[in-house]
């Protein structure tokens, strides 16, 4: 078998090769290169395919380096323009006056709970347009992205979670051994152990 051309594939990444048999006939090999990317050396990436296929040669060295730069240089395009057109920053919260310790999100990051050394937590709904709240009640619809102050714990807030998927309840825990288990209007709290707990998750079917 002797190579006749080289073509590449952009999605997903491929390096294709079109051979002739002995009797003249033309077939067509497909190299996947899923591991490749920005990061990539190029000469190795290349040296390796020559190692590893028997159609390439040194011979094709070259013009294999030269498709193998033209796949990276698509795809990082092409992840720029993603992320340009996906990502952008929504907004700046600040929620609280002393460094924050945690936060917490609903599966829909509509209720964002933050923690902090103030020992106190915040409950955001950062995609809410904000207007001016009378009250911290959870119940009051119209609401600011700071809905409510949640207090009572006697040391630094060090974790927090959310019941998934539905964000009904949160758990949190401070540096005093206390976690308060809370519903969102009424609050319990939960003595598990005598350490210091310093992070908690919830698993998805918890009932408590």
């Amino acid at each position: 078998m002797q190579l006749r051309r080289l073509y590449l594939r952009y999605f997903p990444p491929a390096l294709r090769l079109e051979y002739v048999h002995s009797d003249g006939q033309v077939g067509l090999k497909t190299i996947d290169l899923p591991h490749l990317c920005a990061e990539s050396n190029i000469a190795l990436a290349a040296q390796q395919l020559i190692d590893q296929e028997r159609l390439l040669t040194k011979a094709a060295e070259s013009k294999l380096k030269e498709l193998l730069h033209r796949l990276v240089d698509k795809h990082i395009v092409l992840a720029s323009q993603q992320q340009s057109s996906a990502y952008r920053m929504h907004s700046t919260l600040y929620p609280h006056q002393l460094p924050m310790t945690n936060m917490a999100c609903s599966k829909s990051a509509k209720l964002v709970a933050t923690s902090s050394y103030d020992k106190t937590i915040r409950l955001l709904r950062p995609f809410d347009a904000p207007c001016v709240v009378n009250s911290s009640s959870l119940s009051n619809k119209h609401c600011e992205k700071e809905i409510a102050t949640l207090s009572g714990h006697e040391g630094v807030v060090f974790s927090l979670a959310f019941n998934a998927p539905h964000a009904t309840r949160l758990l949190s825990v401070d540096a005093l051994e206390a976690a308060p288990w809370m519903d969102l209007l009424s609050c319990g709290t939960w003595k598990p152990r005598q350490s210091v707990i310093l992070s908690l998750a919830i698993l998805p079917r918890c009932r408590a």
